[in-house]
């Protein structure tokens, strides 16, 4: 956006005319309303350009996700055009790609400065547990705005699962075109990559990155790799390496929720956070976190738990017991904040994990009936209201413990967004399976489902 600097001189100056005279500012805009504030409360007024409109095209593949993946790479103007090449987490192209240009170390793969989960790998031992692009090293939401970003892991996983690819020519350009469920297409340039100040494998290789860290090789990060049409699949590329990006956006939201007349009026999701069907699994997250496996977290532990520094006795956030804090830390915290609520960060403010009130009032038999399922073929349970016959089904996903998925078919693990005041290092958690259905506590490390819940 572009200032307009000799308005806002004129604004002010004027301002500055009638300062001793008036006390207030007031705005009336064309529909009528009236904008009115303290001059004591100005810090100052600038005139800018409305945003430009977002004209990059998109195609519907028809993948479970709804996630749109854009018909041009990021710096292309046509499906044939190559684009730029970025190193991993920079937005900007440059001449030369190796680890001494690379932004995010000092000179080496071994002295990295941000996205570094090992000390092994950062720079004077440097860790900050970053497994996934923030929106201002993402290329894609830098270069084309916040609508668009750089795939995760699980939408590339998903193309590939879902997609068929035909290695072709289009425009005289080699490349694959990906056709969805639903017979739309889009054409991925077999645009090589860069390293030092060379293109290489231009016409052979398609290679385009992710957001996501490799985990235990924080020099790396996945890419969709593809070569000549012989096979696709995750790969990992050192992140000094200059690859294309090809963005994605999500579908338009549209969040159901289910009223199963409780006493409380809570109104419950008909799906998991990161499924579209009430059947689908969904995301795995660890509670407090707002990124789960979906967006790269592969391992769940302790060691890669946001909020501690290494085990269950050194919390840095969610500690009521000294006995579990860092160096004695606690902060008396017994329920989420929004900014750490996954719910609430995905879906948006209208939207929180169930409180531990909220999850016991739901398998209450005095309001609702739980009964052992199948729904499509997915095992799980039933909620059905005992007074107006609404229900909701949680598939039994089972939960995540470091790299494992476990029990999915046969139990499910749902956190609530409240603290388990039995064990500081633990969240009550809402569980399920063949003939038990009850709250307890479980260790945050934890990867377990959500079922969001609309705020009141």
């Amino acid at each position: 956006m572009k200032r307009k600097s000799l308005l806002t001189v004129l604004f002010l100056l004027v301002a500055s005319l009638q300062i001793t005279w008036a006390q207030k500012v007031v705005l009336y805009k064309t529909n009528g309303q009236m904008i009115e504030c303290e001059v004591s409360e100005l810090d100052s007024i600038v005139f800018v350009e409305a945003e430009a409109a977002d004209t990059h095209e998109w195609v519907d593949l028809g993948l479970p996700s709804g996630t749109l993946w854009a018909t041009c790479n990021v710096g292309a103007n046509s499906p044939e055009e190559y684009g730029d090449y970025f190193a991993w987490g920079e937005t900007q192209p440059k001449d030369t790609y190796n680890w001494s240009t690379y932004m995010w170390c000092n000179g080496s793969e071994y002295t990295m400065t941000k996205y570094c989960a090992q000390c092994s790998y950062g720079y004077n031992n440097f860790k900050d547990e970053l497994r996934g692009l923030l929106p201002e090293d993402d290329a894609a939401t830098k270069n084309w705005g916040s609508p668009w970003h750089t795939p995760t892991i699980g939408q590339i996983e998903e193309l590939c699962n879902n997609c068929t690819q035909v290695w072709t020519q289009q425009g005289g350009v080699n490349g694959i075109l990906v056709i969805g469920p639903n017979n739309n297409t889009i054409f991925l340039p077999a645009a090589g990559i860069r390293w030092s100040g060379d293109l290489h494998y231009v016409g052979s290789i398609c290679i385009f990155w992710s957001s996501s860290l490799c985990p235990g090789l924080d020099n790396c990060a996945y890419d969709l790799y593809d070569d000549s049409g012989d096979s696709w699949y995750l790969s990992r590329g050192g992140r000094s390496n200059g690859s294309p990006v090809r963005p994605v956006r999500a579908a338009p939201e549209k969040h159901e929720w289910v009223d199963l007349d409780l006493p409380s009026g809570t109104l419950w999701a008909t799906c998991n956070l990161g499924a579209n069907s009430p059947e689908e699994y969904g995301d795995y997250f660890a509670w407090g976190e707002t990124e789960g496996y979906d967006s790269g977290k592969t391992t769940f532990g302790w060691n890669t738990y946001k909020w501690c520094n290494g085990s269950e006795y050194t919390l840095t956030k969610y500690c009521t017991d000294s006995v579990y804090g860092y160096n004695g830390f606690t902060d008396g915290l017994t329920e989420l904040l929004p900014e750490d609520d996954a719910a609430t960060k995905n879906w948006g403010s209208d939207w929180q994990m169930p409180s531990i009130t909220q999850l016991q009032e739901l398998y209450n038999s005095s309001y609702t009936t739980t009964t052992k399922t199948t729904q499509f073929g997915i095992n799980g349970t039933k909620i059905t209201s005992n007074s107006n016959g609404n229900f909701i089904f949680l598939p039994a996903a089972g939960y995540r413990n470091s790299t494992s998925l476990c029990d999915a078919g046969s139990q499910g693990d749902y956190w609530s967004r409240s603290h388990w005041m039995g064990v500081s290092s633990s969240a009550y958690t809402f569980y399920f399976s063949s003939g038990s259905i009850f709250c307890f506590g479980c260790s945050f490390f934890v990867g377990q489902s959500i079922r969001p819940v609309r705020k009141q």
